[in-house]
């Protein structure tokens, strides 16, 4: 069942060809809510693959690589909400990303005290 899922992913990743839509969407410097839905879908796809997966061997998913994808699918969000914001778009999944962001650095000292910085300018 497990190595069943691993093929499933796989194929998908070959398929939609992730990165690379990932990597073109950077190289081209495209920022729109369609390059935004993009880069939104592939982070999804990885965090998707670290909760049903993180229980195979290494030879079958490798998570260290799947969380470097995810954190560049991240920082790119992140660059692109900045930058389309100055533009005054804001997208409509911002906030479901700024906590996905929130979550994978919690290990990181600064985080929360960062967030709550970043609150209380809005208040």
């Amino acid at each position: 069942m497990e190595l069943e899922k691993y093929n499933i992913v796989s194929f998908c990743r070959t398929k939609f060809e992730i990165c690379f839509c990932l990597k073109d969407v950077t190289q081209q410097s495209l920022c729109d809510l369609g390059a935004v839905d993009l880069v939104e879908k592939c982070a999804r796809f990885h965090i998707h693959c670290t909760a049903r997966l993180c229980e195979l061997d290494m030879q079958d998913f490798d998570q260290k690589i799947n969380d470097e994808n995810l954190t560049k699918c991240m920082q790119t969000l992140k660059h692109m909400y900045y930058d389309l914001s100055v533009k005054q778009i804001f997208c409509p999944n911002e906030a479901e990303f700024r906590a996905y962001d929130i979550l994978l650095h919690l290990n990181v000292g600064d985080t929360l005290r960062l967030v709550f910085i970043g609150l209380s300018i809005y208040k």
